[in-house]
């Protein structure tokens, strides 16, 4: 018979898991529950989180609280849920939610726990050069993604792997996941397996700062920092005082014995940027600030680039 349950979850990702948690055998959606919505661009329009788009279309009730507090609690046990499935929701849940429902509160982490607990795992993933990362299935506890999981599974990761990229293959994995794992835990069919918390690591959320392209760093770290930081909070360089960022590049394979930071092997078609060990990026697309995208090709001749150019620190 299927239990009373409510999902927790905001982005993209969350979304995902929630289409297939919803033709779940065992799992009947009462409620949703995410964050607020958000407003984006110069003209502040509100953007809706994408989990709460695709639940009023199923018309499943959904409740952004700005916070988990005593007051939006009375609504939480008015709503009696059985278990809960959290994936992305962005906020603490505090003891007495995780102590209500029977079957309990479960996470979709997107991590191969106990690395990279918190907030931003997929990003830290692509910066650090992991060669896998995948979705771990875990009870949840007061503890920052601390709890015993029952399910832990891979995929490999490439340096092609942009966030979006890998964020599509990894909520993908996670609801197949949630998918096969929910009448095993409605029916209490598993094993918890305690993390180790000597080899646990933490991913905190991304800063607007530390999208700053350092060009010293090697090619492969500068492509790693790029496509983590895209599309938020952005990778970003200064080029004759203005800021830019850097949408989209790839290897160049060629060596070179110029400065970090410098225009190299520029041509109608783009160019390239010298990084340290003598590797190289060529830029593929980028945007000036006050400006639309454009490609590599375009900033060469809007800008009239010379290999006495080069990409800045700061301002």
């Amino acid at each position: 018979m299927p239990v009373n349950t409510i999902f927790m979850g905001t982005p993209y990702f969350a979304r995902v898991i929630l289409e297939k948690l919803a033709v779940c055998e065992n799992a009947h959606v009462t409620a949703v529950i995410c964050l607020s919505d958000k407003t984006a661009g110069r003209g502040q329009e509100i953007q809706a989180c994408p989990v709460k788009e695709w639940a009023e279309k199923k018309n499943i009730p959904v409740c952004f609280p700005h916070r988990l507090d005593d007051e939006f609690y009375q609504t939480f046990v008015s709503l009696n849920p059985e278990i809960v499935i959290v994936a992305a929701y962005g906020k603490i849940v505090p003891q007495k939610y995780l102590d209500f429902p029977k079957l309990g509160f479960w996470n979709i982490h997107a991590s191969l726990l106990p690395k990279y607990r918190g907030a931003s795992p997929i990003a830290h993933a692509i910066l650090n050069g992991e060669k896998e990362t995948g979705i771990s299935l875990m009870k949840m506890e007061i503890g920052l993604d601390t709890g015993p999981t029952i399910a832990i599974e891979t995929i490999p990761l490439s340096l092609d792997d942009t966030r979006e990229v890998l964020t599509q293959k990894l909520a993908g994995l996670g609801s197949d996941m949630i998918y096969r794992w929910f009448s095993k835990i409605v029916l209490k069919d598993y094993q918890l397996s305690p993390q180790d918390n000597e080899k646990s690591s933490y991913a905190p959320k991304l800063k607007k700062e530390d999208g700053n392209i350092n060009w010293n760093q090697s090619a492969d770290s500068v492509i790693r920092q790029i496509h983590a930081f895209t599309p938020w909070p952005t990778a970003f360089t200064y080029f004759k005082q203005k800021r830019v960022i850097i949408e989209n590049i790839t290897l160049d394979e060629n060596i070179h014995h110029k400065e970090s930071g410098s225009f190299v092997r520029i041509g109608k078609n783009g160019f390239s940027i010298a990084c340290g060990d003598n590797t190289a990026v060529k830029i593929v697309s980028l945007k000036v600030e006050g400006k639309k995208s454009m490609s590599g090709g375009q900033f060469v001749t809007g800008y009239r680039i010379s290999e006495n150019d080069s990409f800045q620190l700061s301002a």
